[in-house]
């Protein structure tokens, strides 16, 4: 009786966990780290990707933690996939989650970096006046360094976004 009891229990268990499972979300991402507690990945598509820096993720998160460390730290993870190249500004990303910037003849798609960490100790790091982009109600305004120059505040949401410009002749 009792087998049957744990056999039971245990059939039980596994069709909670399998519908648990089904009923989430893949845009919407939060993984248990050690402590106990989530990081928040918003969103991770071919086309944006948005999270708000938690120290989950990067430990601990301080004024000498850039954005690319914490995007590092989310490679680590298994979230995200990135790759550029060190510029003037920063390191520019050219390609997050398999997708490239790309270039033709009247427009190019490019990732564009956005966040609402807009000032920090009197420095710039974002602006709204050469772009913004709203995810759930918050507006972020473009990044105005690369990510490597970029600080990386817990709290504050970060996105990657996939963006067309069209040439003018």
């Amino acid at each position: 009786m009792k087998k049957k009891l744990i056999a039971l229990i245990l059939a039980l268990c596994a069709a909670l966990s399998v519908a648990a499972f089904a009923a989430c979300d893949d845009e919407q991402k939060g993984t248990v780290i050690g402590s106990g507690t989530e990081y928040q990945v918003l969103t991770s598509t071919t086309t944006e990707v948005v999270f708000v820096a938690t120290e989950d993720v990067h430990k601990p998160i301080s004024e000498t933690t850039s954005l690319k460390n914490y995007m590092d730290a989310l490679v680590y993870l298994g979230e995200i996939t990135y790759s550029g190249y060190e510029g003037d500004y920063g390191y520019y990303v050219t390609t997050v989650n398999g997708v490239e910037e790309q270039y033709y003849d009247t427009y190019m798609t490019y990732w564009s970096v956005y966040t609402n960490l807009f000032e920090l100790e009197e420095v710039t790091y974002a602006t709204t006046e050469y772009g913004s982009y709203d995810y759930n109600g918050v507006t972020l305004g473009s990044a105005s360094y690369g990510i490597s120059s970029l600080p990386c505040v817990a709290g504050y949401t970060y996105a990657l976004v996939l963006s067309t410009y069209t040439y003018s002749y």
